[in-house]
C-alpha cells in the first residue's frame, strides 16, 4: 500500500499498512506558489508515530524554467546535504546513506530561489514506511547544553544531556585534556583561560553518534588589575578592579601598570580590552592602552618586537589608533575621534609572524569596525602585559583616557 505523508501540514500520518522495501514509492509531489527571488521555501517533516521508521530514498527538486536553486537538508538540526544547481537538482539517497527518520526526529528541507525574479519550485520525495520491529532500538541522537558558557577562571560548567532515542552511556570530552566524563549530566571545572570544544558521544545497543561543538566554552583570565604592579611617579594613573585611568598623563614621565607572566609566556595570544581617550587642551597626547613586551619601560624605549596598541591625538581633535611593532618602527592605523569608546581584540596564532587588532563598536564585540594586521614579529614570545603606558619624549603634552580589564583568553 502506498503511503502519502501530509507535507502540507508538515506531519507524517499515523499507522498504515507496511510498505515493501525498495525505491520508487512516491510519497508526495508538491509545488509552491511563486517563491520570490532570494527567498527560501521550507518543508518540515516530523513523524508522529513511534512504531514506524520512515526511509527517504530520493529528493527531487526542480523549477519552472532555467532557474538557479540551492538546497539544504537538515536532520535534527544538523545539516546532512547541501546542493546548488541550474535547472534544479536531485538528491538521491541511494547514492548516499539513506535518510532514516522516526518518532521525534525533525527533517527540514530548505529550497532557495537563487534567481533574480519569482519562480515556481517543485519537489518530489520518494521513500518507504515500515513497522519498527518489537524490541529494536535505534542509534541515539546526541544533544546537550551547558551553563554558564563563559566566565573567569576557575569556571564551573553544568552540562545537561538532551539526547534522545534512549542512550545508555555517555562520553564527555571537555576539550581541556582532562579525563572524560561518563555520567549523564556532569559538572566540570575549567582551570585555564581558553576557548574549549566540547564533544558528547552517546551509545546504546544499536550503535553510537557524536556531537562536537566548537569553541563552546570561553574561559577568561581571572587576573584583576589591582594585581598588576604600578609604576607611576607622577600619580597620573588611577587603578580600579577592572580599569586604569590616565589623568592628564604628560609625555615627560615613565608611567604604566604591568603583570609578569614569566619568560616566554605569550606566543600565541588573544586579549580583549576596551579603551577611550578624552579631550585635553593639548595636541600630541599619547597613550598606549596595552602592550606585550619583554621589557618594563615606556613606549619609546621598547624593543623592536614589542606589540603595542597606541592612541595619538591630533590638533583637529581626531585620534589615531595604531597597531605598532616596536617603538613606532612600524604600524598600521585607524582614524577616530575624541570620546569614542572602542572595544578591541588583539590576537596572534602561536608561531605566526602576524598580529591582528580587531576594533568593535559594541561591548559584545559583534559589530566589527575594522581589523588591522601587522607582520614582522618573527618568533618573538613575551613576558609582560603593560597597560596605560606613557610615551616619555620629554614633552608636556597630556592625555586623559581609560583602559578596561584585559581579558587574556589564550595565553
Amino acid at each position: 500500500m502506498q503511503d502519502y505523508p501530509d507535507f502540507a501540514y508538515g506531519v507524517m500520518p499515523g499507522p498504515t499498512s507496511d510498505i515493501s522495501p525498495g525505491y520508487g514509492v512516491l510519497w508526495n509531489y508538491y509545488n509552491t506558489s511563486a517563491v520570490a527571488a532570494g527567498s527560501t521555501w521550507t518543508i518540515n517533516i516530523n513523524p508522529v508515530d513511534d512504531g514506524y521508521l520512515y526511509k527517504i530514498d530520493g529528493i527531487f527538486i526542480c523549477t519552472s524554467s532555467n532557474v538557479n536553486v540551492s538546497a539544504l537538508v537538515v536532520l535534527d538540526d544538523r545539516p546532512i546535504y547541501r546542493g546548488y544547481a541550474k535547472y534544479g537538482l536531485t538528491f538521491h539517497t541511494y547514492n548516499n546513506p539513506m535518510i532514516e527518520i522516526g518518532y521525534n526526529d525533525k527533517l527540514k528541507i530548505e529550497i532557495k530561489n537563487e534567481d533574480t525574479s519569482s519562480r515556481y519550485l517543485y519537489i518530489a520525495i520518494y521513500g518507504i514506511k515500515r513497522h519498527l520491529p518489537g524490541g529494536v532500538t535505534r542509534v541515539p541522537v546526541p544533544n546537550f547544553s551547558g551553563t554558564p558558557l563563559s566566565g573567569f577562571t576557575p569556571l564551573t560548567v553544568q552540562f545537561t544531556d538532551a539526547s534522545y532515542r534512549f542512550p545508555t552511556s555517555w562520553d564527555w570530552d571537555f576539550g581541556d585534556s582532562t579525563p572524560h566524563g561518563t555520567v549523564q549530566n556532569p559538572i566540570h571545572q575549567y582551570s585555564h583561560a581558553e576557548r574549549y570544544n566540547v564533544t558528547l558521544t552517546v551509545r546504546n545497543g544499536a550503535g553510537f553518534d557524536i556531537l562536537s561543538r566548537q569553541e563552546y566554552v570561553t574561559v577568561n583570565g581571572s587576573e584583576q588589575l589591582p594585581t598588576y604592579t604600578e609604576v607611576d611617579p607622577g600619580n597620573n594613573l588611577t587603578v580600579t578592579p577592572n580599569s586604569v585611568s590616565a589623568n592628564n598623563l604628560p609625555r615627560n614621565v615613565d608611567a604604566y601598570i604591568y603583570k609578569d607572566f614569566g619568560a616566554g609566556h605569550f606566543n600565541g595570544f588573544e586579549i580583549e580590552f576596551d579603551a577611550v581617550c578624552y579631550s585635553t587642551s593639548d595636541t600630541g597626547g599619547f597613550l598606549v592602552p596595552i602592550m606585550l613586551s619583554n621589557k618594563l619601560d615606556d613606549f619609546p624605549h621598547q624593543a623592536a618586537d614589542a606589540v603595542s596598541v597606541a592612541f595619538y591625538k591630533y590638533a583637529t581633535g581626531e585620534y589615531r589608533i595604531s597597531l605598532m611593532r616596536g617603538p613606532e618602527s612600524a604600524g598600521v592605523h585607524y582614524m577616530t575621534h575624541t570620546d569614542i569608546h572602542h572595544w578591541f581584540k588583539l590576537r596572534r596564532s602561536a608561531g605566526s609572524d602576524t598580529v591582528y587588532l580587531t576594533i568593535y563598536s559594541d561591548p559584545g564585540r559583534t559589530t566589527e569596525i575594522t581589523t588591522l594586521s601587522l607582520g614582522g614579529f618573527g618568533t618573538a614570545t613575551y613576558r609582560y602585559i603593560l597597560a596605560a603606558v606613557s610615551y616619555n619624549s620629554g614633552q608636556a603634552y597630556k592625555i586623559n583616557g581609560v583602559v578596561r580589564f584585559p581579558n587574556v583568553l589564550s595565553p
